[in-house]
C-alpha cells in the first residue's frame, strides 16, 4: 500500500490586518520579530511587598510589579505582573519633637517579555509617615511654663514611620526606545 500525497492545489492566503498565512493543511503562524517599545509609553508598577522605613536604607534595591499588560500593535511587550526593579533614593526614620519618617523610591525598569530590562524613568514613589511636631511643641512650651523639666517631654514625642503598602501603585514611562524581540517569549 503506497500512502498518498496531499493533493491541495490550494494557495494559502495573508489575513489583511495581522499578516498571518492561513490555509488548511498549515497551522495559523503570525511573524513575531522585533517589536518597538517607544520612549514615554506609560507604565503602572505597584510595590510587591509592604516597605517601611526602619527596615530599608538608601541604595537598597526593592522589586515592583506591573500592574497591567503593556501592548505594541496588538502584541503584549511588557505582561501584567513582570517583575521590575527600583532604588531606595531616600529613608528618613522618624525623629525627636515628632519628626515623621519618609521613604523615597525611584522605580528604575521593568522586564519586558524577551527577558530584557526595560529602563523606566518618572516621579519617585514617595511615603511619609505622620508628623507630630505640633503636639510635641504644644506640650513641650506648655509644660515648659509649669516645669523646667517640661520641655524635655516634647523630646521624647517621636513622629511616625514611613510605610508602603504592598500594591501602592505609581506611574512612569519608559526611559528610551526598546527593540522587543517577541520570538523569544
Amino acid at each position: 500500500v503506497n500512502p498518498v500525497a496531499p493533493t491541495n492545489t490550494e494557495k494559502p492566503s495573508v489575513h489583511p490586518e495581522t499578516s498571518a498565512v492561513i490555509s488548511k493543511d498549515m497551522v495559523l503562524s503570525t511573524p513575531q520579530g522585533d517589536v518597538t517599545l517607544r520612549a514615554g509609553t506609560p507604565v503602572v508598577v505597584e510595590t510587591v511587598q509592604p516597605l517601611n522605613a526602619k527596615n530599608l536604607s538608601e541604595g537598597q534595591t526593592v522589586s515592583v510589579r506591573v500592574q497591567y499588560n503593556v501592548v505594541v500593535s496588538k502584541q503584549t511587550v511588557v505582561a501584567a505582573g513582570a517583575l521590575g526593579n527600583a532604588t531606595v533614593s531616600e529613608v528618613q526614620r522618624p525623629g525627636m519633637f515628632g519628626k515623621a519618617g519618609k521613604i523615597e523610591l525611584q522605580i528604575q525598569s521593568i522586564q519586558a517579555v524577551d527577558g530584557q530590562q526595560v529602563l523606566v524613568s518618572g516621579m519617585a514613589m514617595i511615603s511619609e509617615g505622620q508628623n507630630r511636631k505640633a503636639l510635641a511643641w504644644s506640650l513641650a512650651i506648655g509644660l515648659f511654663f509649669l516645669t523646667i523639666v517640661g520641655g524635655a517631654i516634647g523630646f521624647f514625642i517621636k513622629g511616625k514611620n514611613a510605610e508602603l503598602r504592598a500594591g501602592t501603585s505609581s506611574n512612569v514611562s519608559v526611559a528610551s526606545d526598546a527593540q522587543v524581540d517577541m520570538d523569544e517569549k
